[in-house]
């Protein structure tokens, strides 16, 4: 039996920064473009979307919800493709609220550097609760 072993790492690797860069830019297509065609996401307890189209076709309503966020990694392990990232995401809402949630990210990355199936933890709850027209 083949023995897998994580590995902790103090900061974020590059490539998972530049994963996530494209969100905090609020593009897109710059983060369809770290993804492979058949990618998996699955934020929450949302159903999985599956493909870019279907990515794409919901980029405007979590990007049209906020301002701006960006993403405090606090610990990273990997393990082979797998790596799993925890720390806190920090949303900017419209209204000048700022909404932070804690969140757990499994990313399973290809030998091409793409990745194809993204789950992330996270309590979306109070963010979806001050959206306008949800107070």
């Amino acid at each position: 039996m083949e023995q897998h072993t994580a590995q902790s790492a103090d900061a974020p690797p590059a490539w998972l920064v530049e994963l996530y860069a494209p969100m905090e830019k609020m593009d897109p297509e710059g983060f369809l473009g770290k993804l492979s065609e058949d990618v998996t996401l699955r934020l929450g307890n949302g159903a999985p979307v599956v493909g870019h189209e279907a990515i794409r076709a919901g980029s405007p309503n979590f990007f049209g919800a906020i301002r701006s966020m960006t993403h405090e990694f606090s610990s990273v392990w990997t393990c082979g493709e797998d790596t799993m990232a925890a720390g806190e995401a920090v949303y900017n809402m419209a209204d000048g609220d700022t909404i932070r949630v804690p969140f757990a990210t499994l990313v399973h990355r290809r030998g091409d550097g793409l990745v194809d199936r993204m789950q992330t933890f996270i309590d979306v709850g109070p963010v979806v609760a001050a959206l306008p027209g949800r107070h």
